[in-house]
């Protein structure tokens, strides 16, 4: 032994030393002995100052890119607010986010989605000019620090990176299309470099939460949003926890009947100081932080045992179908088909008596994977629909493909009916296109008379909407089984038009 090192003061966003560090201190630690033995000072300062350039370079840069990782970006913008500091508004940060990144790991591996983050960083890079830096904070998260002359032009060098992510990337023999939601904080809307980070990532949250791949400029009452949002994800989480939510159903009638053949399950949050909160209100948020997992799981059960508690107090009306909604978290889950199972063994309810809801959308993040799980939970009995049908990538070749049993006509159609005459035929094109392929035929949101009379002569099966009932509680649904002793007594009285 001729020495000891005594190695401190970790640089970068990691505090600690792992297996790479000690791979470049033991030919530190060989140098410094050479230095020692034979005196060759300056040819070994030479070494150890390439190695420190090398750890240096090793705690700024991310090592999938090569780009400069937070700690540096965030140094970078010290540097520019210093600098431009009587005149910050030239300065601008950008704050990028793929869109359902994860849904790329998850069903094509870290590896093409590591090629993925490295085609987009040398997009990104090639979109903006060689003076500005660009960097990427974690996973999916991209930064741009930007001299510009205002937001507009900050605005626009974003929208030029959207669409430079947008365009197809080739991977082997797949072509991937990936999206990207943006947030621009210009140098005035922040003191420090933490905080004009903070300001672009508020603005990035904004644009994802009016409907991503699009891009926003911060502006102060954001951060109201942002703290109200944060307030509400705690309380959803408590409300998981406690068990806050309750079911409503919407009755979906035969057209040609008006006889009720089942409800759709709709889900209610009972927020103790908000009131009842609808789902298009939380469902969104518990969608992006997977709350939705333990929220549908519970729904389902709900669902079952509600379902399996009628069938045996009324079993002159066992025929009534529950239909309810499957999110594409849901689906993605490998223990999926195993949950649903277990569900319906727990509850003792009757397959057949259920209707389980996927969207398009659903379906097209991995058709081949979704399809599998979808044919084993329907060999069980109970029945699909496509939900909000017509607004996504129908096609006949792609309905052939999927076990389907029930189409769903989506409201944006059933609105447009007795409009124009292009749109009617839409609507009517469509329910005829669920006939061909032998499916039956739900229309959504019928709100008016004409409507459900055009629907009928179209040849729909069965329509729901606030003309028939807005979604009730339990009790209504008590009251209409009641009310008589078998299908042809469930007539429901359509609310005036």
């Amino acid at each position: 032994v001729v020495g000891t090192i005594l190695v401190g003061n970790r640089v970068g966003e990691v505090d600690h030393f792992d297996r790479s560090d000690l791979e470049l201190f033991e030919p530190l630690a060989r140098n410094l002995g050479t230095v020692l033995e034979s005196g060759t000072l300056e040819q070994s300062l030479q070494q150890l100052r390439d190695l420190e350039a090398q750890l240096r370079h090793q705690a700024y840069h991310d090592p999938l890119t090569g780009l400069p990782n937070r700690a540096r970006f965030i140094e970078r913008v010290e540097l520019a607010l210093d600098f431009s500091a009587a005149d910050p508004e030239h300065l601008g940060v950008l704050f990028f986010d793929l869109d359902d990144f994860k849904v790329v790991n998850d069903s094509r591996g870290h590896s093409v989605g590591d090629r993925l983050l490295i085609e987009v960083a040398r997009r990104i890079s090639s979109a903006v000019g060689p003076e500005d830096t660009v960097a990427r904070l974690s996973g999916d998260e991209f930064a741009v620090l930007l001299d510009c002359p205002d937001a507009r032009g900050a605005r626009g060098v974003a929208e030029a990176v959207l669409a430079a992510i947008r365009r197809p990337i080739q991977i082997d023999d797949e072509e991937h299309g990936l999206r990207a939601t943006a947030g621009v904080a210009m140098g005035d809307s922040g003191a420090r470099a933490d905080e004009l980070i903070r300001n672009a990532d508020v603005a990035m949250f904004t644009a994802k939460q009016a409907g991503k791949n699009r891009c926003e400029v911060f502006s102060p009452d954001m951060h109201v949003a942002v703290i109200e949002r944060h307030e509400l994800m705690a309380d959803l989480q408590r409300a998981v926890d406690r068990d806050e939510f309750v079911l409503h159903y919407q009755p979906i009638v035969s057209l040609a009947t008006q006889r009720v053949l089942g409800f759709e399950v709709l889900v209610r949050w009972h927020h103790p100081r908000r009131g009842v909160v609808n789902p298009g209100d939380f469902i969104p948020l518990a969608e992006e932080t997977d709350l939705i997992l333990p929220i549908g799981r519970l729904v389902l059960a709900k669902a079952c045992q509600q379902a399996r508690d009628w069938q045996q107090r009324y079993p002159e009306h066992a025929d009534l179908a529950i239909t309810v909604n499957l999110s594409s978290r849901q689906l993605q889950q490998p223990s999926f088909v195993g949950e649903t199972l277990q569900l319906f063994a727990e509850s003792g309810v009757s397959p057949e008596s259920l209707i389980l809801e996927i969207t398009e959308s659903v379906l097209m993040e991995d058709t081949g994977t979704s399809v599998a799980k979808l044919m084993q939970v329907k060999s069980l009995g109970l029945r699909l629909a496509m939900d909000d049908f017509g607004t996504g990538y129908s096609s006949l070749s792609f309905l052939a493909e999927l076990p389907i049993d029930i189409l769903k006509l989506a409201k944006p159609f059933t609105d447009g009916l007795g409009r124009t005459e292009r749109e009617t035929a839409f609507a009517e094109a469509i329910v005829g296109l669920g006939k061909t392929v032998g499916m039956k035929v739900i229309a959504e949101g019928i709100e008016r008379r004409e409507q459900a009379e055009l629907l009928r002569g179209f040849g729909c099966d069965m329509g729901q909407g606030f003309y028939f009932s807005p979604p009730r509680d339990a009790t209504y649904v008590e009251h209409l089984l009641r009310r008589g002793d078998g299908a042809e007594d469930r007539k429901i009285i359509p609310f005036p038009a």
